[in-house]
């Protein structure tokens, strides 16, 4: 029964250490982790950054492309752009092409415009339907 007890008091020593040890590891490893996990959170939210300014490029594009297009429209069926629109003096957009914004990170608000484009747009396309639809 003492052999049993001098052999734990010897182990304990050893124990401790070994389990300090393994604390260390644990402890360099949380933090690898941690390090590991703030980096790949800047990976995704630079490639999210990214995929948001390609599809705000795509949607300005388009919307540039159905302003033109609603343009030639109201040009050959006989109604002066921007018709639908009381805040849109000449072509819908205050005399300028439509261009993309979308709202960052920081929510500063430039997706606005997006929205008054769509409106106009909107109003436009209404005027030319009412037009359209009184000729018939």
């Amino acid at each position: 029964m003492f052999e049993t007890f001098y052999d734990n008091m010897e182990e304990a020593p050893r124990l401790s250490a070994t389990l300090r040890e393994q604390i260390r590891k644990a402890t360099a490893l949380l933090q690898t982790l941690q390090g590991s996990g703030q980096m790949i959170e800047g990976l995704v939210r630079g490639h999210f950054r990214e995929m948001q300014v390609q599809y705000g490029e795509k949607f300005g594009a388009a919307l540039t492309d159905l302003h033109r297009r609603l343009c030639v429209v109201e040009e050959r069926v006989g109604v002066s752009a921007g018709a639908g629109s009381a805040t849109a003096p000449q072509n819908g957009f205050g005399g300028r092409l439509p261009s993309a914004s979308i709202n960052g990170p920081s929510g500063d608000g430039k997706g606005m415009g997006l929205e008054k484009m769509l409106e106009s747009l909107a109003g436009r396309m209404e005027s030319l339907e009412k037009k359209m639809g009184g000729e018939k």
